[in-house]
């Protein structure tokens, strides 16, 4: 079996090329291999979200959220998912996306948020 690296670079091909599915499965095997690694996680939640499953994306993102609170890029993720909703939970996206500038404020994501949060129009952080 691939190891959890090896498994999260072909997911991102997969996912980069549009063959959510294959990536899915690719992050899927990584985060059954590895439960606790972020990338996967993120990844995981990713290919979820776009293949228009957003409440096992949260699963995901939420966990990754509790085990890396101080991942710019997770709350990035939640935001967009809240922002996304219908109709969207523009506190919970605020509140998140706020995460991301405390986290990184000179960061190219602080800079998006800081952005939408005035004007929600994100799109999902490349994995």
């Amino acid at each position: 079996m691939a190891g959890v690296a090896e498994l999260i670079d072909r997911g991102i091909k997969l996912y980069m090329a549009g063959r959510i599915r294959e990536a899915r499965e690719a992050f899927q095997l990584a985060v059954e291999a590895d439960p606790k690694n972020e990338k996967a996680l993120l990844s995981l939640g990713a290919a979820q979200f776009n293949q228009g499953n957003a409440a096992e994306a949260k699963k995901n993102w939420l966990v990754a959220a509790k085990l890396y609170p101080k991942s710019a890029e997770v709350h990035y993720d939640l935001g967009f998912l809240y922002m996304s909703q219908t109709p969207p939970d523009t506190a919970k996206m605020t509140a998140e996306w706020k995460k991301v500038i405390a986290i990184d404020p000179t960061s190219d994501l602080a800079k998006t948020v800081a952005t939408h949060i005035k004007a929600p129009t994100a799109t999902p952080s490349a994995k």
